[in-house]
């Protein structure tokens, strides 16, 4: 027995792949944001043709991960349970890996698996790191990181130079207010 959750946000109807040779001992659950609004009424028949049973988690778009979290935690659930001795999370997003490792680690008698389709490979976890960092580098993040840091580094020289200008400043006055104590002191206290 095992339970497909399948990121649709991620994998769309692709990852649906090997869908009808499912048996009837198992669960898909497809988590789908709020803002799917159409589905292509070719693959909604599929998905009633199905002898699989189909779970569907309409998850509200609240923040750019709220799915993810939500999947990761009915993960959990699933695990926490111990009904099933199969879970495979259905998606692209390499970050799932953190939850393959972590329970892969804490329960020998379940296995968690990250494959891009229902009937795909899984997803070796040694090569999700490589897999993140490529696809951060073809994201050109990383140059616009290098950018803001190189304007944040010029911002604190700035500051800086400002700021030690500033403490001269003080220390300037500082001095006049000084000399101008011990001078109004010879004079006496101001008659």
């Amino acid at each position: 027995m095992a339970t497909y959750l399948v990121d649709y946000d991620t994998v769309r109807w692709h990852g649906l792949a090997g869908l009808s040779r499912l048996s009837a001992k198992n669960t898909v659950v497809l988590f789908l944001s709020a803002r799917e609004k159409t589905l292509p009424v070719e693959q909604v028949m599929e998905l009633f043709d199905a002898r699989a049973k189909i779970v569907w988690e309409c998850v509200p778009q609240v923040t750019a991960d709220y799915l993810k979290v939500r999947l990761a935690s009915y993960l959990g659930a699933l695990v926490g349970e111990g009904k099933d001795s199969k879970v495979v999370i259905v998606s692209r997003d390499a970050s799932f890996g953190a939850a393959t490792s972590f329970w892969s680690a804490r329960r020998e008698d379940v296995t968690v698996l990250l494959q891009e389709t229902i009937d795909g490979e899984p997803i070796d976890e040694t090569k999700l790191s490589e897999r993140i960092a490529a696809a951060f580098a073809s994201s050109g993040i990383s140059e616009q990181a290098e950018e803001l840091r190189e304007k944040l580094v010029d911002k604190a020289e700035d500051f800086s130079g400002a700021f030690k200008e500033k403490v001269s400043e003080f220390r300037d006055e500082a001095r006049i207010d000084e000399r101008f104590s011990k001078v109004k002191s010879l004079f006496g206290k101001g008659k």
